[in-house]
């Protein structure tokens, strides 16, 4: 996540992985979108025993119904 964690985009995440959501929807590319950070959190998830929720712009949840 992108610092400084303040943001809130970390306690977003964090609860929906708790919660066992799906997906988290974000605008933010470059910091939560970002392929090269979606990817370090679910690997980071995976390692705790969670699933990692996808990390999504609107756009991407348009093209997966498609």
């Amino acid at each position: 996540m992108p610092k400084p964690a303040v943001s809130g985009d970390v306690i977003h995440v964090a609860a929906a992985t708790a919660h066992g959501m799906d997906y988290v929807l974000t605008w933010k590319v470059p910091h939560m979108a970002n392929p090269n950070k979606r990817t370090h959190f679910a690997m980071l998830c995976l390692r705790l025993g969670l699933m990692p929720p996808q990390i999504v712009t609107p756009d991407m949840l348009v093209e997966a119904d498609e």
